[in-house]
């Protein structure tokens, strides 16, 4: 009998699963907002950016410093260009990285052997196991 109430208190499978897919959906939704905010923020960044930089140039640079400044948008600009330099930084030790990695593996010889065959380079553990016959 109390076997039978907990059961029955239980969500199903299927109704567990359902859920699951809407909130995976729902996330889904979810993320593609975020990314649509942060191309937004990073545009009016930009924007922000090159409204400084005419200010400089026509001369009205204190002017449009003070003027962000009472808006509140010079932190914003600042957390903006702090931003960008951190997936700058990102994708510029990324390059390094695989250049680095790529000089390795010509200097060992692993390019050549991969222009050979591929298969011993990216899988070498399958070709141990099914060496050809001699």
């Amino acid at each position: 009998r109390q076997l039978s109430q907990t059961s029955a208190r239980r969500p199903s499978v299927d109704q567990a699963g359902a859920e699951l897919a809407a909130a995976l959906k729902k996330n889904g939704e979810l993320q593609d907002e975020v990314d649509r905010l942060n191309m937004i923020l990073s545009q009016t960044g930009g924007q922000l950016q090159q409204l400084r930089q005419v200010a400089v140039e026509k001369g009205f640079s204190e002017q449009m410093e003070d003027a962000l400044q009472v808006a509140g948008l010079d932190t914003v600009m600042e957390g903006l260009q702090g931003r960008s330099r951190k997936v700058f930084d990102r994708l510029y030790e990324d390059a390094v990285r695989r250049i680095t990695k790529l000089a390795k593996m010509q200097a060992s010889g692993v390019m050549a052997q991969f222009r050979s065959d591929p298969r011993t380079v990216l899988r070498p553990s399958l070709m141990r196991s099914r060496t050809p016959p001699a």
